[in-house]
């Protein structure tokens, strides 16, 4: 619901003009008030018809003027390419820290005048499940007019697994099915499994997981063990981690 914008806070979309200077000891992760004053700083500079930060801190919405462009030849690329200079870009507002990347992702259609892309998120090539910014922008001006984003800053995340993919893979319950199975001692990664950051909620630090395929009950899902602790930290379904939860994997396997 819309809040007055000198109320405005991390989960609420605020209009208007003013953006908020967020507190670093206000959020989950670990942002430095630095950052967090850039991000203010250039959001001052627009004029927006309305923000909304995500519960972490980034940006997750934003329309109106924003004195940004985007590449030239963004709608010539291919999916999969790198998008890294519109990061630098946008970056600030989102937080990023310098070790993420994007990817382009599929266009989609909107106003005669106003195209849109997506693009997906990796943090050291590492996928990042549900990493996704849309970017709205005038096809005659490309200046950016539309913001919209679930991106995660990597502000005090984990660099490295504790946890081998073959450690994680018995720390599933007695019926999960892993598939396929490895030998304990073996070294192989198992196919399809492979690292992921994963949001368990929006308020919630975010995990370095083990993306594992799994059958549970005959049905095949994907489960996520945190690389750090071996719990599980949740599971979906094939299809939905297929098709949204980690689109930025097809394209690492890609290349």
């Amino acid at each position: 619901m819309p809040v007055a914008a000198q109320d405005c806070a991390p989960g609420c979309v605020c209009p208007g003009s003013t953006p908020k200077l967020l507190l670093a000891s206000e959020l989950p992760l670990e942002i430095d008030q630095a950052a967090l004053q850039l991000q203010y700083d250039a959001l001052s500079e627009m004029d927006l018809a309305g923000i909304g930060y995500s519960p972490l801190g980034p940006v997750e919405s934003l329309e109106g003027r924003t004195g940004w462009a985007v590449p030239p030849d963004i709608s010539e690329r291919d999916e999969c390419e790198s998008a890294d200079d519109l990061l630098a870009v946008i970056g600030a507002i989102l937080l990023a820290k310098g070790t993420e990347s994007m990817l382009v992702g599929r266009e989609k259609g909107a106003l005669s005048n106003r195209r849109s892309r997506m693009f997906v998120q990796s943090i050291r090539e590492i996928p990042v499940i549900d990493g996704l910014v849309g970017v709205e922008y005038d096809v005659s001006t490309l200046a950016v007019t539309r913001i919209v984003a679930n991106f995660l800053p990597d502000r005090g995340l984990p660099e490295f697994p504790k946890l081998t993919a073959q450690q994680a893979e018995h720390s599933l319950p007695d019926d999960w099915t892993p598939g396929p199975h490895l030998d304990p001692d073996s070294v192989e990664v198992p196919q399809g499994t492979h690292l992921a950051y994963f949001s368990p909620a929006r308020h919630q630090q975010p995990l370095l997981v083990w993306a594992i395929p799994v059958s549970v009950g005959g049905m095949p899902e994907w489960a996520y063990v945190n690389a750090v602790t071996g719990r599980v930290a949740g599971r979906v379904a094939s299809h939905i981690h297929d098709a949204t939860a980690i689109v930025s994997r097809p394209c690492r396997l890609r290349r």
